[in-house]
């Protein structure tokens, strides 16, 4: 009889040295750039945390890992399994987790398990997107089922101030206050002691950070540029998809209204607060939009030019197979003259800052612009509204937006 090959460990000694590698001469390169300050927290030997943290910044693993004085496993999207090179090299290298991004995923929390049992300690982003408008992105509840079942205790970590250095939506880094800290820590007795529902709200609460009025300034000559990558409904003139940056001021160019992303995160229009006086508070408003939009006609909603369209079949490297226009109805979404159901979608989600990804059956497709042709796409839009027809109007379930 043949003999069942043994299962190889996740934790290895070389994650050790490569970090003690890049901590000793990548890191402070870094540090230098962003200007972040951090806490440290020293791991004994043997001893193993599960760290849940908000989501802010591309680099927030590296943020997150400086506090720790051993290497830390990362749940990341697995949209790095598709792109061949980079996949082997984390993996090997870091032990990436590769999780299915707004989808559950067994093999995702056995590996977490498997990590945890060998004594290494896990990171997790329970938002599983970086946050576009300033707040806490939707938690899945699922985190809580496996924090209870990991009887593992848990590091609450904050980063604060990486909206305002680096926000997904932006072209440049700016100067200001940032910095990472451990807000509290869960003991496995507290863990027990708490229902599902406590729970989730716990790791909610402490997890949220107020971003913005910022008291803080973060400098930069280019600080509304690409703001239409997360804003694209003019609250003046109700006009979608119009709206346009420049250095510190932005432009709905069919009603030619003006205003100013300032240093303190907040939005003004002649030099007064405007109405919406913050990326979160017209985030909220173009949410209100969708609630309110009838797309029982199932007529276009959006169009957009210039875009590529990637699949991947299972795990793949991704490959471009159309170019063009993408749109938008009410049950349907149309690339060039490949068309998918709405209802036939899953996993609908942001990825990086302009990436569109869903799923159908075993493929993963994402739809982003053609750099070639040096335009922008809102990816965001799409994410909303698709999730939101799903959920309430095919499903018939709790609205749920997908960020």
């Amino acid at each position: 009889m043949e003999k069942k090959k043994k299962k190889g460990k996740w934790v290895k000694k070389r994650h050790v040295f490569i970090r003690f590698i890049l901590i000793t001469f990548v890191w402070p390169i870094i540090r230098a750039m962003y200007g972040y300050k951090y806490q440290k927290f020293k791991l004994k030997k043997n001893e193993k945390y599960i760290i849940l943290s908000n989501h802010q910044t591309t680099l927030d693993p590296v943020f997150v890992g400086v506090s720790f004085n051993k290497p830390l496993y990362y749940v990341s999207n697995d949209d790095l399994l598709h792109q061949k090179f980079k996949s082997k090299l984390l993996s090997y290298c870091f032990g990436i987790i590769g999780k299915a991004k707004g989808k559950s995923d067994f093999m995702t929390v056995k590996t977490m398990l498997q990590v945890l049992k060998e004594n290494g300690s896990v990171c997790v982003f329970p938002e599983g997107n970086r946050t576009f408008s300033g707040r806490l992105c939707y938690i899945n509840p699922a985190i809580s089922k496996f924090v209870k079942g990991a009887k593992t205790p848990v590091v609450l970590y904050n980063i604060d101030g990486g909206y305002g250095v680096d926000p997904r939506w932006g072209l440049k880094r700016r100067k200001g206050h940032f910095r990472g800290y451990i807000k509290r820590i869960l003991s496995v007795d507290e863990i027990n002691n708490m229902s599902l529902e406590q729970l989730h709200q716990t790791i909610t609460d402490e997890l949220n950070i107020q971003t913005a009025p910022s008291s803080e300034e973060y400098q930069s000559k280019n600080q509304a540029e690409k703001i239409e990558r997360v804003l694209y409904i003019c609250p003046e003139c109700h006009k979608k998809n119009e709206i346009s940056s420049s250095g510190n001021t932005f432009t709905c160019n069919a009603c030619h209204t003006t205003w100013e992303y300032t240093n303190n995160l907040t939005i003004t229009k002649d030099n007064k607060l405007y109405k919406y006086s913050t990326v979160n508070a017209w985030y909220n408003y173009q949410i209100d939009d969708i609630r309110n939009t009838d797309y029982t006609n199932n007529a276009l909603i959006f169009k957009d030019k210039n875009i590529l369209l990637y699949e991947s079949v299972n795990h793949s490297v991704k490959k471009v197979i159309k170019k063009g226009e993408v749109a938008l109805f009410g049950n349907e979404l149309h690339v060039q003259d490949q068309i998918f159901k709405l209802e036939e979608l899953t996993g609908v989600a942001a990825s990086g800052k302009q990436q569109l990804m869903f799923r159908l059956n075993d493929c993963v497709y994402t739809i982003e612009n053609d750099k070639d042709k040096r335009n922008d796409f809102n990816a965001l839009k799409y994410v909303l509204t698709i999730n939101y027809i799903k959920s309430v109007l095919i499903e018939q379930k709790e609205e749920f937006l997908g960020i």
